[in-house]
């Protein structure tokens, strides 16, 4: 086994804990050959990891990239993934607001009502769809989506069906090939700086301490203290609003680690469709981390799922920028 790196730490109970990171295909073996077994209650198909115990003790950890990791022994595991469980806070008690960006700028509101308040409005309401209602003082009321929502009016109702239309042409236009860019319409207004964003990277990865209400020794550019920082990050309710005022920070200072521990350099990457601007990271061999698509789904306040930690973040891969949509 060509070993690439190995990393050792003691968890809080005072168990070494050691990492070895090797090459996908080895990993791939060892797993046939030590007839590995999925540990679904860490594994994550949505966000494509996944842990798996090996019938030697070992636990082999198997993100999306070109490499995998092998971690022993199997108490300090099981140990350290205890200690480092933590929540995700969503809003799940109506009323809460929701928030979708559309392309130009356009932001949208609703408010996520409880099913009982939605009965009694669609009483007195006139049907404009199979799943939206008009209500009596000209605001929407839709079962769409998440939840019973309710629009300030038809035509924030309007731009968002028009926005599904849009979704679906693109997607078909990918399909056939016609077009070939990243189509991110789920982080659609998360970029406020434009195309101006990667000379402003430090100063927007700075706000983070004051965000997450961290100390700001934490955010020395070190990976050891991503856990810690997890930590602070968890505290906080994953709104729509948090999540579009994090998600820049966020994304600027793991791209910082990066670049400073493992190198690369920022790029930018540009959706046609909603005009949005992305910084991303190229390592040297050319791979692109495609940093946004786990953070956006720690992010996503629709996915009350367990905790994915910044790592799986930092830890992230795909070939193509074009691979996570």
């Amino acid at each position: 086994m060509n070993i690439l790196e190995t990393y050792s730490f003691a968890t809080k109970s005072g168990l070494m804990l050691s990492s070895f990171r090797i090459a996908r295909n080895e990993g791939l073996i060892l797993l046939e050959k030590f007839q590995g077994q999925k540990l679904e209650e860490y594994s994550s198909s949505r966000c494509d990891y996944y842990y798996y115990l090996l019938n030697d003790g070992r636990i082999l950890f198997l993100p999306q990239g070109p490499e995998v990791y092998i971690y022993e022994p199997y108490n300090a595991f099981l140990a350290h993934m205890e200690e480092t469980h933590i929540a995700k806070h969503i809003p799940n008690t109506p009323p809460f607001q929701r928030i979708k960006h559309l392309p130009g700028g356009r932001k949208i509101f609703s408010t996520v009502i409880s099913k009982e308040e939605a009965e009694l409005l669609c009483a007195n309401a006139t049907p404009i769809e199979r799943d939206a209602f008009l209500l009596a003082d000209g605001r929407v009321l839709t079962e769409r989506g998440w939840g019973n929502a309710v629009y300030d009016n038809r035509a924030d109702w309007q731009a968002i069906l028009d926005f599904y239309v849009l979704e679906g042409q693109t997607h078909r236009r990918m399909s056939s090939g016609e077009y070939r860019g990243p189509f991110l319409y789920h982080l659609c207004g998360w970029n406020p700086y434009g195309q101006e964003v990667l000379n402003k990277i430090d100063e927007i990865a700075a706000k983070l301490p004051g965000l997450l209400n961290a100390p700001e020794a934490l955010f020395d550019g070190s990976i050891n203290n991503l856990p810690k920082i997890d930590k602070y990050l968890y505290k906080q309710v994953m709104s729509d609003a948090f999540a579009e005022l994090a998600f820049m920070p966020l994304l600027a200072y793991i791209g910082k680690v990066q670049i400073s521990n493992r190198s690369g350099e920022w790029v930018l990457l540009h959706d046609e469709v909603c005009d949005l601007w992305i910084p991303d990271i190229r390592e040297l061999d050319g791979e692109m981390k495609i940093l946004y698509h786990p953070l956006w789904i720690i992010l996503d306040s629709r996915n009350e799922t367990y905790y994915r930690p910044l790592m799986i973040v930092l830890n992230h891969k795909a070939s193509m920028p074009e691979s996570d949509d």
